[in-house]
């Protein structure tokens, strides 16, 4: 019982994984991030998740002067 109960809770996490990483896809599809996402993905190793998380994380990617001044801060 103890099993199945987890085995239920796993399925039903990775549908909502599934989910999230879905509306991430279409939010990165939006006119808003497609040019900075595209421009990240050349980086190799980037992947749409990746590169969505790099803009959220820096916010307006823009008031970095250089990739240096965006490393110190």
């Amino acid at each position: 019982m103890a099993l199945q109960s987890h085995l239920e809770e796993l399925c039903h996490l990775r549908q909502l994984i599934a989910k999230l990483n879905r509306a991430i896809v279409a939010l990165a599809r939006t006119e808003q991030y497609r040019s900075w996402i595209s421009l990240l993905k050349t980086i190799p190793g980037i992947s749409t998740l990746t590169a969505m998380i790099v803009l959220t994380e820096l916010h307006e990617i823009t008031r970095f002067g250089s990739i240096d001044h965006c490393a110190v801060t």
